[in-house]
């Protein structure tokens, strides 16, 4: 059914008997085990509606998508991309006109308990996530930068310190924090931020950083 509608309410159904729209319970975890092969099935239908031309059957395919690749943990759920769902994920970053998309798609890689095989591509799509436009994505790349300690993106990470985003500048400023030692040699730059921040929960983790003096 071609109907945006229809689809959405169809990608919306394959996310939800995939369980993981649920708390992560048994009964939910029962869910994923009755209908997973099932829904899986249905990968490549997925698949194609994250090419659509309506953005919230993107957002919905992307939504299944993500469903389709995260399996019961221990009391939650985890997140599991193979190589092939991140390639995937990643060419979806790269054509999606939509902020909010490419915002979801830099937090799912964010949020993915993924497995060491794909752990370069992985840090490839924050290392290109560092250089869009949208606060969103930004905020989530620092994240996956600082979480992963993607050591040749903090220079990147860095300059947010003066971007104009409250929110931003503080995702920076924590990701600066977790980088440790590695984040000395940009003491001037981070100083410099401090003289210039008004907000004293961005200020107090720009302090944390440098050398007690």
């Amino acid at each position: 059914d071609g109907a945006p509608d229809s689809q959405q309410g169809a990608l919306s159904a394959i996310a939800s008997y995939s369980g993981v729209l649920h708390p992560p319970t048994p009964a939910s975890f029962a869910m994923w085990q009755t209908y997973r092969d099932v829904m899986v099935g249905f990968r490549k239908q997925v698949e194609g509606l994250l090419l659509d031309q309506d953005q919230n059957t993107r957002h919905a395919a992307l939504v299944a998508f993500g469903a389709l690749n995260t399996r019961p943990g221990e009391n939650a759920w985890v997140m599991d991309f193979d190589e092939a769902a991140m390639q995937t994920w990643s060419e979806v970053f790269h054509r999606d006109p939509s902020a909010i998309m490419r915002s979801e798609v830099v937090k799912l890689a964010w949020m993915c308990k993924c497995r060491d095989s794909i752990g370069e591509k992985r840090k490839q799509l924050f290392r290109e996530a560092i250089y869009d436009t949208d606060a969103g994505v930004l905020q989530y790349a620092v994240r996956g930068a600082a979480d992963l300690k993607i050591s040749d993106m903090l220079d990147s990470v860095v300059r947010l310190l003066k971007h104009e985003d409250d929110g931003l500048r503080q995702n920076a400023a924590t990701a600066v924090a977790m980088f440790g030692p590695e984040a000395r040699r940009y003491d001037s730059e981070i100083r410099e931020a401090l003289a210039k921040e008004t907000r004293e929960e961005v200020r107090s983790l720009l302090r944390s950083t440098l050398p007690v003096e």
